[in-house]
């Protein structure tokens, strides 16, 4: 927390700045631990916001993939650019706008912000502290930037 003039405690404001996801499809016979599952699709979503940038990831099955990723991640639109008290009074709106259609986006969005991410195994993980993402976009089905 910030402390005010006055000895008061200001809270600390948080906001998403930007928001890119990344979907990277795994055919059934390249991704090993998934192959018995048929095709899977890795999601991995950067966010941009007033502390820094985190980094997070979920996986869908064929199933669970939307036939459209630009108006699955149009979700995220409406924490963008908005302020909050701190990451948990924003976890709470995230979680009042639960719907069983928008699991899998709120769980990416929650781990996320919490810096939840196997992207420390991978080999992309270096240039992707580095800001670049140009790897990613080279093996992505589909990309979709939110700003």
């Amino acid at each position: 927390m910030l402390q005010a003039g006055s000895g008061i405690e200001a809270p600390a404001k948080l906001c998403l700045l930007a928001i890119e996801l990344f979907m990277i499809h795994l055919p059934s016979g390249k991704s090993e631990p998934l192959s018995h599952f048929g095709d899977h699709y890795r999601v991995l979503m950067r966010i941009d916001t007033t502390s820094g940038s985190h980094w997070g990831e979920i996986y869908l099955n064929e199933g669970s993939r939307p036939a459209d990723w630009v108006a699955w991640a149009s979700y995220y639109e409406k924490f963008l650019h908005r302020s909050f008290a701190s990451e948990a009074s924003l976890q709470d709106e995230i979680l009042c706008s639960i719907h069983p259609f928008h699991l899998a986006r709120v769980q990416l969005l929650c781990e996320t912000l919490r810096g939840k991410t196997v992207l420390s195994h991978d080999s992309w993980m270096e240039l992707t502290n580095q800001g670049e993402s140009r790897p990613l976009l080279n093996v992505a089905e589909a990309y979709v930037s939110l700003f």
